[in-house]
Formats: C-alpha cells, structure tokens, sequence
C-alpha cells in the first residue's frame, strides 16, 4: 500500500525510525576504529610495563596503518565502483574482528605491531572508504545534518577510549582488554547482515525519508538512476585529471591530519606540560565532549550554508584553537579546547558531504573513491606531523604552531575552488571528448 505524501523538508531531523537504525549503524562503523585509533596510548604503555616492548615502535605502527590505509583505499575505492560496498564493509568488520582476537593474545611484539598497523588500515577503510557511501545513498540531500550526527562518533570516541580501556583493563585484565571494542563491532556486524542496505529502497526505506514520494517511485527513480550511472562519463582516470579533484583532496587532508594530530598526542602534549595522566585524560575527554557538539554545530552549518562555507569556517576556528591552547591564559584554555573540538568534529563530515553535493548521489562513489585515498595520504602523517615537531624547540607548541600555518595554508588552498560548476563544465568536456 502506498504512503500518504508529505511535503520534504531537507532540514528536518525526521529520519524516521529505519533511518534513525541506520544512524546508530553509521555512527558505530565511525566510532569503532576511531576507538581502535586513540586507544594504542594507553594500551602500549601496559604492554611496556609488563614485556618491556619499545613503546615508541608500537605507537609508529599508526603511522604504517596510515600508509596501509591509503593502499588498501585504492583498491576498496575500486572495488567499491563495481561490487557492494555493504558487502565490502562485512568483510572489513570480520577481518577487523580476526585482528582483535590476535592482538588480544599476542605475546610477541612483532605480531602486536603488525595487528596494530592492520587494524588501522581495516578500521580506516570500514570507517572512510565504505561507511560514507552507503551514507550518501540514505541521506543525498540530508548529508549534513546525518553526518554531522554520526561523526559524533568520532571525537567521542576519541576522548572515551582511554577511558574504554583502562577500565576493561582493571576489570578483566590484559587479554581481555580489546572485548568492549568486539562486542560493539559485532553489534555493527549485525546491523550489516540483517538491515543495512547498498540503496535504501532495498530496505523499502524512501531517500532521506522522503515522504513526498510513494515508495514505488523512489524504487522507479532509483531503477532509471542506476542504469544511467552504468555509463557515467566520470572514470577513475578522468576524477584523477580533474585539477579541482587534487586541491579539494590536499585541503581537506590538511583537515584530516589537524584532526587526527591534535587528538592523537593531546595526552602526551598535556603531561609534557607538566599534567598528571588522569588530568591530561580529562581535557582531552573535554574536547572530545567539544567535538560532539561541534560535529553536530558543523552539521548543521553545512545544512544551511552548504559543505564549502563549513569547511572555510572549520580553518579558520581550528586555526584560532590551536592559537588558544599555545598563549590564552586559565579559562581561555577552554575556549581554545572547544573550537579545537568543533574543528575536529566538522572535519570527519565535510569530504563525504562535498563530494554528494558536488557529484550527486550516483557519481559520489566516483568521486569519493578517489578524493579519500589522497586525504588519507596526508592524514596518515599526523602522528609523525606532531612527534617530530615536538623535537624542536618549544615541545608540543611547536607542534600546534605548525597546526595553525597548516590550516591557514589549507584555507588558501581550498578558496581557490569556487564551486562545483567544474563537474557541469567537465562533464560538458566528457561529452565532446566522447563524440571524437
């Protein structure tokens, strides 16, 4: 029977209840590996104490999941054109859920290095490379606001985890450490196997809950949409000669290296101030505490002004956040730990929601698979980014000091793209190259 029609408002956060289920699916396969991403802190420093391994060496090995993460990108980018991207992602969770068990009892730090490098270029891929295209085929026109819910799940679990597993280490000992981190990626699992579909009107769900349609024309509309996709003029190799595609994916990597450098030491920037551990978890959980608000704020800022103005405001606020972390003095620190937070919420949704406003639903995967990869190339380099910053004088300010030429560099870079007129325009070139 079909559904009474109903006017759409792209600006409503009425999901209905399918699509709410499908965010609780979306914001676990974001805070999932972001869990996996900022745990190692506090997991190497058990590991040292009790079989004396290299702490350093451990912690590098984020860097190496970073660079497995840009090459294992490339092929699930590809992979992602032509085959299922929800049957792509039960795969990711189930080798995922192979390494947990393997770094949970390992004894030998080799294995331990090599579990942690994979589970990041794994959990990265599940999280940025599938998760987002299923995401912009539910919600096309409400990409912002659903990412900007969703993606809470990123600093959340940023400044839980420690947390997470500090207390699962008290508890239930070493070995065991890793089990709150399975359970919920079986839960995740679940949600893949028995609800979450590639196309929403596979689960009878109309688009971004449309209800100005009956579903029988959503899965019409869907049915003609995807045959045309079938000859889209945009192929891997025409993204890729695309120069808007390279400045996008350069300033939002700058984004992404921000976001995962500023997160990814805080605590060690924090005692290397002279903070007791318990104190530096603390700020760090407040400015994940931020970054939830600020990834829902960001959200909808990208809603009503678009994905473009967001991203300009995200450097400019991130820019001024590092400034106040380095010289504000007593509370100040607080705002500074907030705009940092916003900055680092609003930056996980803005590649994904770009690039579904640029290309559109149906040419987003085109376009995304080759945009992440880049991004993630220079996010892989964030932990190294601090570390050797930190080296030179001045310690970690040093580190927010290149944070905040970074984003200024970032913010140039990125205005030079106007708008998305250049897909219309390059499309138009396609067109005339293929009639040669």
């Amino acid at each position: 029977m079909s559904e009474k029609k109903k006017e759409f408002n792209p600006n409503s956060m009425n999901f209905g209840g399918k699509g709410w289920l499908f965010c609780i699916f979306a914001a676990l396969a974001f805070f999932i590996p972001t869990c996996l991403g900022s745990c190692w802190q506090v997991a190497v420093q058990y590991w040292e104490a009790l079989y004396g391994w290299d702490r350093v060496m451990m912690l590098n090995m984020t860097t190496v999941g970073g660079i497995l993460t840009v090459i294992g990108a490339a092929y699930v980018g590809g992979l992602a054109l032509k085959k299922s991207p929800r049957k792509i992602s039960i795969v990711l969770v189930l080798i995922f859920l192979v390494l947990l068990f393997l770094v949970s009892i390992s004894k030998n730090m080799v294995l331990t290095c090599i579990c942690i490098a994979l589970i990041a270029a794994v959990g990265s891929n599940w999280c940025y490379n599938t998760n987002p295209i299923i995401i912009a085929n539910w919600f096309p026109r409400k990409k912002g606001l659903v990412m900007g819910l969703v993606t809470m799940g990123i600093p959340l679990a940023a400044g839980l985890t420690t947390k997470i597993i500090a207390a699962a280490h008290d508890k239930l000992g070493l070995t065991l450490m890793f089990v709150p981190y399975v359970v919920m990626s079986v839960v995740a699992l679940l949600f893949l196997l028995f609800f979450v579909k590639d196309n929403p009107e596979d689960a009878n769900f109309n688009p971004d809950n449309d209800r100005s349609m009956t579903t029988e024309q959503a899965q019409e509309m869907n049915r003609i949409a995807l045959e045309a996709d079938k000859n889209s003029p945009w192929t891997r190799k025409r993204v890729l000669e695309t120069k808007e595609v390279w400045i996008i994916a350069l300033a939002m990597g700058v984004q992404l290296l921000y976001a995962g450098g500023v997160m990814s030491q805080m605590i060690l920037a924090f005692m290397g101030r002279g903070y007791e551990m318990s104190k530096a978890g603390n700020l760090m959980l407040t400015t994940a505490l931020f970054a939830v608000l600020g990834s829902w704020l960001m959200g909808y800022v990208d809603n009503f002004l678009g994905p473009r103005r967001a991203i300009q405001i995200t450097y400019i606020i991130g820019a001024l956040g590092c400034a106040l972390l380095i010289w504000a003095p007593g509370s100040l620190l607080y705002v500074g730990l907030f705009l940092i937070g916003s900055t680092v919420g609003g930056a996980a949704n803005f590649s994904a929601s770009l690039c579904a406003s640029y290309w559109g639903r149906y040419n987003f995967k085109r376009a995304y698979g080759c945009i992440q990869p880049i991004i993630q190339i220079i996010g892989a380099f964030a932990g190294a980014f601090m570390a050797n910053m930190a080296r030179l004088p001045g310690g970690y300010n040093t580190s927010y000091i290149g944070l905040i030429v970074l984003m200024v560099v970032g913010l140039i870079v990125f205005s030079t793209v106007k708008d998305g007129s250049f897909v219309q325009r390059r499309e138009a070139e396609f067109a005339e190259e293929d009639k040669k």
